[in-house]
């Protein structure tokens, strides 16, 4: 008996002089935590997909895609400048031109037309309308005298608005302007290079974001009316002696012409980033954020009741900085509703819906979370593997309409996968 008690004992001693050393062998100053601690929790709420897959199809050489506002046309050019248009439904090819040597980019209009240009070209300053039928075969050219710098639709793809490198904007019919007066062709002037123009759903606004330091110009194409708005300093209250170089700056606007959103940045990465809220028919800015952060991204509901943003920061702590990534969602008053995100899960805007309750991101290579407008997760979607190697294919390009009825994902393995959002 004395025995077993020695050697239990001594079996003790050895166990607690191994949990001392196993302890004391981090170095200073570093807490370990278990790999539970560490490992994010994601909640999926009731799992249920949010996402319909409608079609998958190879796209050999593919070098952007576009759907129409509808969702009811996808179009797609590869890297020889031929242009394909598909039927939404099937995927099925219903056209495809030769390539076109002065196209490096298109646009799928409502109806089924396709805009075919080649942005910041000065060479060859055109824009073609390829016919929903016949491609190539029909439609019309049109010159303008700069490069095009932006491109927006409206009218129901009745008419479409061309910013070109001049300070001109074109209002071009793409069909039935006969009997829609304002849409003849038109040309004025923006005061400024127009980088970016975004269009309400009914043609009856446009907003062009202009380039270096000339902030926003609106214009209603139903009267002779050109407002300049001062809402939107082109340099931020902290840099105000940064006043030499100008700010990239992209704008948005809800389908019902209500609420205007403007993310500017500097460079090419997107630093600095700040975001303007505007109510659109007057130009008056309702409210104003400085993200002070990179690669922003933001989209503007239908409805124009909310306004979801992503950005990566960096966020300091006791033990250091580290990037975070974070999804932040606001009503049109500029109250924050939800926000998520951290260095274990990094959202990027996808697409949101006309109502602002469903906001789809991606996170990693392969996978798209769908959250609600408080930012909580509701279901995720991950690329099946291909079944010869076993690997996820990666995603390239999200494409979505700004409904968020639709998504075209542009894949690594060289396919295309178009979605509906699901009831």
């Amino acid at each position: 008996m004395i025995k077993r008690l020695i050697l239990l004992g001594a079996l003790a001693l050895a166990c607690g002089a191994g949990i001392r050393l196993s302890s004391s062998s981090a170095p200073s100053g570093v807490v370990l935590t278990s790999r539970a601690a560490v490992t994010p929790i994601i909640e999926l709420g009731d799992g249920r997909p949010r996402w319909e897959t409608l079609w998958t199809r190879p796209t050999p050489d593919l070098a952007s895609a576009s759907i129409s506002a509808d969702g009811n046309s996808v179009a797609w050019i590869d890297n020889k400048g031929s242009v394909r248009r598909l039927d939404a439904t099937t995927g099925r090819t219903l056209w495809q031109t030769e390539p076109l040597a002065t196209v490096r980019r298109i646009i799928a209009v409502p109806g089924g037309d396709v805009l075919a240009y080649a942005p910041l070209n000065r060479i060859h300053p055109t824009v073609r309308v390829l016919d929903r039928n016949l491609g190539a075969k029909m439609g019309a050219v049109y010159p303008l005298d700069g490069a095009v710098w932006s491109v927006a639709v409206a009218g129901g793809g009745s008419a479409a608005f061309i910013g070109a490198g001049s300070g001109n904007v074109y209002t071009l019919p793409i069909r039935h302007a006969d009997k829609e007066p304002f849409l003849r062709p038109t040309v004025w002037s923006a005061n400024g290079i127009p980088q970016s123009l975004t269009v309400a759903e009914d043609g009856s606004l446009a907003l062009i974001g202009n380039w270096g330091l000339s902030g926003i110009t609106a214009w209603y194409p139903t009267k002779p009316t050109l407002l300049t708005t001062a809402s939107v300093p082109a340099v931020p209250v902290w840099q105000k002696t940064n006043t030499e170089v100008p700010r990239e700056l992209t704008l948005s606007l809800s389908d019902n012409g209500k609420t205007a959103i403007a993310l500017s940045c500097y460079g090419s990465r997107g630093q600095d980033a700040r975001l303007d809220v505007l109510d659109a028919p007057t130009g008056n800015r309702l409210w104003q954020i400085d993200l002070k952060s990179s690669g922003a991204k933001a989209r503007v509901s239908s409805d124009g009741q909310f306004i979801a943003v992503t950005c990566t920061h960096m966020t300091d702590y006791s033990t250091g900085s580290i990037l975070e990534h974070r999804l932040s969602v606001y009503t049109r008053d500029g109250h924050k509703v939800g926000d998520r995100g951290s260095s274990y899960f990094s959202p990027e805007l996808v697409a949101v819906s006309s109502d602002g309750s469903r906001i789809t991101v991606q996170d990693g290579p392969s996978t798209l979370f769908t959250l609600d407008s408080r930012g909580n997760i509701k279901s995720k979607l991950t690329l099946p593997k291909n079944p010869a190697t076993h690997i996820l294919p990666t995603i390239r390009e999200c494409v979505a309409t700004g409904n968020g009825r639709f998504l075209l994902l542009l894949r690594g393995d060289g396919q295309v996968t178009f979605y509906r959002a699901a009831s």
